[in-house]
């Protein structure tokens, strides 16, 4: 459905921030409109340069993190061996560990990008814009949101470290100072706020449950910080492009049918590679009565797009939205999505509205 994928950043476009480490992906682009062009904020995972360490028949894994014990965070490589103190679950680089929970190979933090026309980037800064401050992000800040919102921004992020997946929200009127992060959500992803007001209360998308039984819910708040009223909006479908997994991607875009979802759906690989899974993204119409009560009018009964490759390699299959624009000459609405593209790069792509509302049913 998208005319063109257009591959706004990968890894070798940007600098590592830590010596002796690789930059093996920038993706999960959020981004909106800012001064007549787009501000973003994209993912960043860099890994330790592996030593050989074939000469002792062992394999170790190296897994970063920060330390937050000292006056200032510091950066440790903490070294376990393979099948000994970890079993790897997956082939992207995750491990699972008996007394902890998962570890990765990669550390990740936000940077800061800037484009005129949604397709290039006319910069990046040089430094991480937000970097793990806390022991909930220990092993990383992940996963961008951005919200316009009253003159401000609220930006979403996922915190990740043995906790699990905790969301913060920031607020930031220039994206250069952002207030303290608040706490959102006790273990969670995929979690933002809608950019107005419904019925007088801020209103947001979680995600909850685990594997077939996550949903996409919508909360409540007088204040974005107390949260409650939770319904449930989308769950997963067997034998659909969502069946083993779903979770809100861009923030709700207001059209004049609706509030539209861009969401993502995961369904398992092939038995054979049970450890990776397929990611595609589908659109949901949301709407609200007068009370303020969600309901779905409609929803993509297939995917709007994916990376489009299937085929039998290791890397995963995972086309991502972050975020998305409504841009309207006032003859041929369409719809500007950012995101991630097989957890390496960052993409943008342009897909006509009509094309979306025609595809739900």
């Amino acid at each position: 459905m998208p005319r063109k994928y257009n591959m706004m950043l990968q890894p070798d476009d940007i600098e590592p921030a830590f010596d002796g480490f690789n930059v093996l992906g920038v993706f999960n682009l959020a981004a909106c409109r800012h001064n007549g062009g787009y501000i973003g904020l994209v993912r960043v995972a860099e890994s330790p340069i592996q030593p050989d360490n074939l000469k002792s028949g062992a394999r170790y894994l190296y897994s970063p993190r920060m330390d937050f014990s000292g006056n200032e965070p510091a950066l440790k490589i903490d070294s376990f061996m393979v099948g000994r103190d970890c079993r790897q679950e997956d082939p992207t680089g995750f491990y699972s560990f008996t007394e902890e929970r998962d570890r990765s190979t990669t550390i990740s933090y936000l940077s800061l990008i800037r484009s005129r026309d949604g397709k290039n980037i006319d910069y990046v800064s040089p430094e991480p814009t937000i970097m793990p401050s806390m022991e909930e992000e220990k092993y990383g800040v992940e996963d961008p949101r951005i919200v316009p919102m009253n003159g401000v921004f609220i930006v979403s992020t996922v915190g990740y470290s043995e906790r699990g997946n905790i969301t913060f929200f920031r607020e930031t009127r220039d994206f250069e100072e952002f207030s303290k992060p608040w706490r959102i959500t006790a273990e969670g992803k995929n979690t933002f706020p809608f950019p107005e007001k419904i019925n007088g209360e801020y209103a947001m998308l979680t995600r909850t449950g685990h594997g077939h039984d996550q949903r996409i819910e919508i909360a409540r708040s007088p204040d974005l910080v107390h949260w409650g009223g939770f319904d449930v909006l989308l769950e997963t479908r067997e034998g659909s492009f969502d069946s083993d997994g779903i979770g809100g991607g861009a923030p709700p875009i207001r059209t004049p049918r609706g509030w539209l979802e861009i969401y993502h759906g995961k369904r398992k690989g092939r038995p054979y590679q049970t450890k990776l899974s397929r990611y595609a993204c589908g659109a949901a119409l949301i709407d609200f009565d007068d009370e303020g009560n969600p309901g779905v009018q409609s929803r993509s009964k297939k995917p709007i797009f994916s990376s489009g490759r299937y085929d039998d390699t290791l890397l995963p299959d995972v086309a991502f939205v972050s975020g998305a624009c409504l841009e309207d000459d006032g003859k041929n609405p369409r719809l500007r999505v950012f995101g991630g593209m097989d957890d390496e790069n960052a993409f943008s792509s342009i897909i006509p509205l009509d094309r979306i509302l025609a595809s739900m049913h």
